[in-house]
């Protein structure tokens, strides 16, 4: 029996095919402009491939299609051949990521077929290769490493890889991202410490009840972290944590992790706690200690958020007030009940993201309709911004805010039509749902 070939630890290097979309919609070119933008509607891309049997002779983009628009002419009778871009550039499925990136950039494409062989077998994007940073071997010069994001370059390893420009980090396997939104910091923590996530209610109990013990904070730290979170005119959480965390190792007599061995380290990171829920955070606690539970945004980062809070079952109006002033300098406070923190998290403590979704969406549309990114992107940063002002500050409801700008048989109704038709009002009231479903399976302890 042959021997098998050892196992390499060399980072994979990417490479096309590890990303491209195989196979790609394609097109011929005596088919109308109406039927292949139809199907690039269908399939939400923004290419379709002009072929002639298996080779590549053109690609029509949505800029073609901005093209086509203002000239007037009529989707039904104009021919694909008339506005498609002929002859592309293309690349190779074996190319290096870096390479195609290059090449998108010199030709000043936004997608570019993949041939073999004279052979289509694929369509790589400018979006598809911003999803990852230039991964190469950790051997070799770097003198060629351009600044910023797009210089970011690292290895890839079994432990975890970072992808900059799309500002995607994975640990095992496992998305960041994935894990923050999906998992409760229990799981996460015995992924880091065992290098596997739980896969049943029964291993994820077994290491609760092995930190259960942990939480307690050191009777010497206690009544330093009052005045942490007053410490500065400006109170950064981060900051705040790290000197948290920093009192409670040297309280607990931890040592440099060079100096001692694995299991050491490991117990001493045990130590370190995290907010949980309410109700799991006083079965922790002594009986009658009052915990309040909170949920502020991110944009408390720029005391500019919102926090939910509510009292639990020994907290009184004292215990309330004390957290409101804590928290708001961070941006405001609401009082809630208990069972209405789900869904707190689930308008506002997700709510960040669907507002960073729709700027992406409208930020993409003008890039479309001509205007460079960095233009678009103020404009409706700032809109955002301004529309989020007149809202809070002048007190109106968003109807009346909404007919403000829609006049009669205008711009604003006939985009407002297209919204509704496309059902974007049922599909906020259905993700906003969702998020607190999930969140109360979070509260629970589903691990799925």
């Amino acid at each position: 029996m042959p021997e098998k070939e050892p196992k390499t630890d060399r980072p994979k290097v990417r490479v096309v095919a590890d990303l491209m979309s195989a196979p790609p919609l394609t097109a011929e070119a005596r088919e109308t402009i109406a039927a292949a933008s139809g199907r690039m509607n269908e399939c939400k891309v923004g290419s379709i491939v002009v072929v002639d049997g298996d080779r590549a002779v053109g690609i029509l983009t949505e800029r073609d299609l901005v093209r086509f628009a203002a000239s007037g002419a009529s989707a039904s009778e104009a021919k694909v051949s008339d506005w498609m871009t002929p002859e592309p550039g293309t690349i190779s499925s074996t190319q290096e990521v870096a390479e195609a990136w290059q090449s998108l950039a010199e030709h000043g494409y936004r997608h570019i077929p993949v041939v073999d062989d004279e052979r289509l077998v694929g369509i790589v994007s400018m979006r598809d290769l911003m999803r990852i940073a230039q991964i190469r071997p950790v051997e070799g010069s770097f003198g060629d490493v351009p600044r910023g994001l797009k210089g970011v370059v690292v290895a890839e390893t079994e432990v975890g890889d970072v992808r900059g420009l799309e500002g995607f980090y994975h640990y095992r396997q496992y998305s960041a991202i994935d894990l923050c939104e999906t998992r409760p910091l229990e799981d996460v923590w015995r992924l880091l410490f065992d290098g596997e996530l739980p896969t049943s209610l029964s291993q994820r109990q077994t290491f609760m009840d092995e930190i259960r013990p942990l939480r307690a904070i050191p009777d010497s730290v206690k009544p330093l972290l009052p005045a942490i979170a007053k410490a500065g005119k400006t109170f950064s959480p981060l900051n705040g944590m790290r000197t948290a965390v920093s009192l409670v190792a040297a309280a607990s007599d931890c040592r440099p992790v060079l100096d001692i061995d694995h299991q050491t380290r490991r117990a001493d990171a045990m130590r370190i706690a995290a907010a949980i829920p309410t109700a799991a955070i006083e079965r922790h606690l002594a009986v009658g200690v009052p915990v309040v539970r909170a949920m502020p945004n991110t944009p408390s980062i720029v005391h500019e958020g919102i926090a939910g809070l509510c009292a639990g079952a020994h907290a009184n109006e004292q215990h309330l007030t004390l957290a409101e002033e804590a928290l708001r300098h961070l941006g405001r406070v609401v009082r809630v009940s208990e069972p209405h923190m789900d869904a707190v998290t689930a308008v506002s403590g997700s709510g960040p993201a669907y507002f960073a979704l729709l700027a992406e969406a409208m930020i993409e549309a003008g890039i479309l309709l001509g205007l460079p990114r960095e233009v678009t992107t103020q404009l409706v940063v700032q809109t955002m911004l301004g529309t989020a002002k007149q809202l809070r500050d002048e007190k109106m409801h968003p109807v009346e805010l909404r007919e403000m700008v829609t006049s009669p048989g205008g711009t604003t109704i006939a985009a407002i039509r297209e919204l509704e038709r496309a059902g974007v009002r049922a599909a906020f009231l259905n993700a906003i749902q969702a998020a607190m479903d999930r969140s109360k399976e979070l509260a629970r302890g589903d691990p799925q």
